[in-house]
């Protein structure tokens, strides 16, 4: 029980701090659990997969350079990312739910945390609990953060479902992304290090992904039209404080004030 909760704690944590954070059409939670045990599902045949195709894999450590990146950057990253972009594409993307940018970041990290989650159990399993510390930090997030590429760009596409090169080219860089971190972690060597920077400046393109998700949701509130006064005076929708009617701006805040007979059409 102890290394099932050390293999799937974060990965739990992850989804379920991805889920709270969407807080404009927050997503049905039998959905997401759906598509978490779908991203479980996938391992098996990542497993069977990269066996045919990488017989080695288990010892790449050893192999050549161009051994370990032919099997990193043509068979496993791009392999593990189509099986979790598969889970959402074909199980919840066609459906009513899909309906805004942020269900696309919803779905592929319930997909990406099922994934991982297995696969750090199984690793966890073979290696002892110290292996999950590590994992906790780098391998699991990094399956986040690809999936996160993807996942981004298909809810980008939530109103104009046929912009297929859109979401290929995602996936095409998530795998790449997903092969680079795999070649090197496998080198151990100081250049393995390099790891570490690339997971924190892909954590921050992970969260500045949510805030333009969040931004470009139909379901989000509209923003208040100004007060305007009786005597030329207009209360500003950022401050709160008063301002003049006749200038474009707040001269509080510097707000771009919407011109007057402005409606939610944006005429």
């Amino acid at each position: 029980m102890s290394l099932f909760i050390l293999a799937f704690a974060p990965g739990v944590f992850l989804c379920v701090y991805v889920y709270f954070r969407d807080r404009y059409e927050r997503e049905n939670p039998f959905t997401v659990l759906r598509t978490f045990l779908w991203g479980m599902a996938v391992v098996a045949p990542a497993i069977v997969v990269e066996a045919v195709l990488v017989p080695g894999a288990a010892n790449l450590d050893k192999a050549s350079l161009a051994a370990r990146a032919t099997a990193f950057f043509l068979v496993i990253g791009p392999l593990e990312e189509l099986l979790k972009f598969a889970v959402v594409y074909l199980r919840v993307y066609p459906t009513a739910e899909f309906n805004e940018p942020m269900d696309g970041i919803v779905y592929s990290t319930a997909s990406a945390m099922g994934f991982a989650s297995l696969e750090n159990l199984l690793y966890v399993w073979q290696e002892g609990p110290h292996a999950a510390f590590l994992r906790a930090f780098l391998a699991v997030p990094g399956h986040l953060f690809f999936s996160g590429v993807w996942g981004y760009h298909l809810g980008m596409t939530f109103r104009h479902r046929g912009e297929k090169g859109r979401v290929f080219g995602s996936l095409l860089l998530a795998s790449l992304l997903h092969g680079g971190y795999d070649f090197v972690v496998v080198s151990q060597t100081p250049f393995a290090l390099l790891v570490v920077p690339l997971m924190v400046i892909m954590g921050v393109i992970f969260l500045r992904e949510i805030d333009l998700a969040l931004d470009r949701s139909p379901m989000k509130p509209s923003e208040p039209e100004p007060d305007r006064g009786p005597e030329g005076v207009v209360t500003c929708p950022g401050c709160g404080a008063p301002t003049s009617a006749r200038g474009t701006t707040c001269q509080h805040c510097g707000l771009l004030l919407p011109p007057e007979g402005y409606d939610e059409s944006g005429h």
